[in-house]
């Protein structure tokens, strides 16, 4: 399940067996067969890559400390790949002085990971040879799922970045919202979109209902304590599509509708 024996996946609790195990050889070296300790600790210094498999709502604090636990004991670790992961901040400021010398970090769809903290590492990353993938360079692509791509917006609009989330738009969505000019109009105030820029955060669930291959939809709640009183929570319904007609075509935005009332992202409330 680690790099350089496999190109997979680790989920949580292969991750704490493991961390478990580098733990007790440490401890016990003297009560374990030299065969078994030798294979664990060739299995740690040939591990250079790891991916931490994701899981909903996020990982709870305690498995982080046996995370940081394993990470410590793979002494040739360069590259991490967290893609979609909850990690907070404290969480990934705990992960980084466990591995001082990990030079690729991969925070794509990491929703919970507040933007001024990541911009703030990214400041530190830049002339070094470090490199940091994240949701605002994600571009549209038939790899992705519904669900990251509402990630990657909803990240965007967190991040200040209406571009990104323009992005994703659906090719009619930006027919009737484009161009981009006119379409970042839609999140001025008063707008029922503008507690979305730069929200302290927010939280995605799919729709529940029969699955259609061609479109997805999702309710996306945002916070925001620089809101008005009235409108620092606020859900919204996402709804995304791709084409029938051409092949690979990704998945795009085609409305985004609050909840509570009617109109959306088609244009309908801006002024030509």
């Amino acid at each position: 399940n680690l790099h350089g024996l496999g190109d997979q996946s680790m989920a949580m609790d292969d991750l704490l067996s493991f961390a478990c195990l580098l733990s007790f050889s440490h401890r016990c070296c003297g009560a374990l067969r030299g065969t078994n300790r030798q294979l664990l600790v060739a299995l740690a210094e040939r591990t250079t890559e790891l991916r931490v498999a994701p899981q909903c709502p996020g990982v709870k604090e305690e498995a982080w400390h046996q995370l940081v636990v394993l990470l410590k004991a793979l002494p040739n670790l360069r590259h991490l790949d967290l893609r979609g992961v909850g990690i907070s901040a404290e969480g990934l400021s705990e992960l980084r002085r466990a591995l001082p010398r990990c030079k690729s970090w991969d925070l794509r769809f990491c929703w919970r990971l507040p933007w001024q903290y990541l911009e703030s590492w990214l400041c530190e990353a830049r002339g070094t040879d470090r490199q940091i993938s994240h949701s605002l360079t994600v571009t549209p692509s038939p790899d992705l799922t519904p669900l990251q791509v509402v990630l990657v917006q909803a990240y965007a609009l967190h991040s200040g970045r209406i571009d990104v989330c323009f992005r994703f738009a659906s090719p009619l969505n930006k027919l009737m919202t484009g161009p981009y000019e006119r379409f970042s109009r839609l999140f001025d105030p008063p707008s029922r979109y503008s507690m979305m820029l730069g929200c302290d955060r927010f939280q995605v669930e799919e729709e529940k209902g029969p699955e259609h291959h061609f479109r997805r939809s999702f309710v996306v709640t945002f916070w925001n304590s620089s809101s008005s009183p009235r409108s620092k929570t606020q859900s919204y319904l996402w709804q995304l599509s791709r084409s029938q007609m051409e092949e690979g075509a990704p998945w795009c935005t085609d409305s985004v509708v609050p909840i509570d009332m009617d109109s959306f992202w088609d244009g309908s409330f801006l002024e030509e």
